[in-house]
């Protein structure tokens, strides 16, 4: 059996990081992301909604470093409230849910590009989302975009949740998916005042 050359902690291994929707409104997102699938004959797999802040590139030997930095930024961070309403585009290929509230995950991302060091290789520099959305269906053939266009930009929707964390996703070399690597809460702890520091 061929082995490979490359040792274990050198591997490089694709890992994007994302804000997920609380479950009710995710289950509302995934019916409709499979209503579309059915309905426009679409080939992309239907994946759970999600927001996406950054995808990159990394060696496996930088995770731990990468977690523990990315656990410092969430322990610095309030929950935030998304609020969603109605659908956009990318003509000719894409259609998702338009994000309204993008300040705070601007503000977040800002922080994850303090630590961008952790997510390159020498090939590879991360992509640093610009104009967050949820996806409904990527990578559409010209038929398929223009009719679904059509309908969905005069269909309503609203939807809201707060964000209370963000979630490390990994796929390695050789994996068909990504999975889940942490979860990292946004749990703002003040920095401590030293007691006789207190009236200085």
């Amino acid at each position: 059996m061929e082995r490979s050359n490359q040792l274990p902690s050198y591997q490089h291994n694709d890992y994007i990081i994302i804000l997920n929707p609380k479950e009710e409104l995710q289950s509302r997102i995934l019916t409709i992301k499979e209503s579309f699938k059915e309905k426009y004959k679409t080939e992309v797999y239907v994946t759970k909604p999600y927001i996406t802040l950054v995808k990159f590139s990394s060696l496996q030997i930088t995770e731990d470093k990468l977690v523990h930095e990315l656990q410092k930024i969430g322990n610095n961070r309030d929950p935030f409230k998304i609020d969603l309403r109605d659908y956009g585009s990318y003509p000719t290929h894409s259609i998702f849910i338009n994000i309204i509230t993008k300040n705070a995950i601007h503000e977040l991302i800002k922080d994850l590009k303090k630590i961008r060091y952790l997510m390159k290789t020498a090939n590879h520099d991360p992509y640093f989302i610009t104009e967050p959305n949820i996806n409904i269906a990527l990578k559409l053939l010209p038929w398929q975009y223009e009719k679904a266009w059509l309908e969905y930009s005069y269909t309503a929707f609203s939807g809201s949740f707060m964000a209370d964390e963000m979630i490390l996703l990994r796929k390695k070399e050789g994996d068909t998916k990504y999975k889940a690597v942490c979860r990292l809460g946004f749990m703002y702890i003040p920095e401590k005042i030293a007691q006789g520091n207190l009236f200085i």
